[in-house]
């Protein structure tokens, strides 16, 4: 009768596999390399596969004048006008203010810094998405919470509370079920990914790379 309360906490995570951050880095250069591949086969179709074989590369630039600058030397001698100017509408630049904010940004910066060492995860988080209760007289309730919490994945980390004080508690078992998710956060990098899931900034710098492959294939592979 004086209320009662539901703490539900999170069971032990395990810790991370030790590995998980050189395969993470593995993932990040090899969608970078399929970049410069990119680079590499403008040059081939236009006959300059041999003096760009040690020099081209897919330019990522935050802004006009360092890519200007980058690609006086290392790109404009090897590749047409056209691709040239293909690869200045793909810059973070001329996509997403701020361009720090722009995926291919992220991905060139990323492979950049796993080269000097391994990239830093954060511990496991959890965060309650959703809950169900069935109370004693069949009453039923689904509820999304909105705006979740990512909150460190540990054995005493508190994932959600329920209070069932008045009619609820005085009249028998209540049942709640609560829908959770489970994330890995990169952290440590200074980039706009610092704080997100792994496995989303994965996926969506993989589909950016697809979007760039595709659309300079159909430009000038006629793919």
């Amino acid at each position: 009768s004086e209320g009662h309360q539901l703490i539900i906490t999170a069971q032990m995570a395990k810790p991370l596999d030790p590995t998980l951050p050189l395969a993470i880095g593995d993932c990040i250069h090899n969608l970078r390399s399929a970049l410069d591949h990119l680079a590499f086969q403008l040059a081939v179709v236009n006959k300059c596969a041999g003096p760009a074989a040690r020099e081209i590369s897919f330019p990522i630039c935050k802004d006009q004048s360092e890519f200007k600058k980058l690609v006086r030397n290392k790109i404009k001698p090897f590749v047409s006008a056209e691709a040239l100017t293909a690869f200045e509408e793909s810059q973070p630049y001329n996509t997403i203010r701020p361009p720090e904010h722009a995926v291919l940004w992220v991905l060139s910066e990323l492979d950049i810094i796993d080269k000097h060492r391994l990239l830093i995860l954060a511990e496991p988080q959890v965060r309650a998405d959703q809950f169900v209760v069935d109370g004693p007289g069949g009453e039923h309730y689904e509820y999304q919470i909105p705006n979740p919490v990512w909150k460190p994945f540990k054995g005493d980390t508190e994932v959600i509370r329920f209070d069932f004080s008045g009619s609820f508690a005085r009249a028998g078992k209540v049942h709640a079920w609560v829908n959770t998710s489970r994330m890995v956060q990169l952290k440590d990098t200074g980039l706009f990914c610092d704080g997100k899931s792994v496995q989303d900034t994965l996926s969506s710098m993989q589909r950016t790379v697809q979007h760039v492959l595709s659309d300079f294939g159909k430009r000038f592979f006629g793919e």
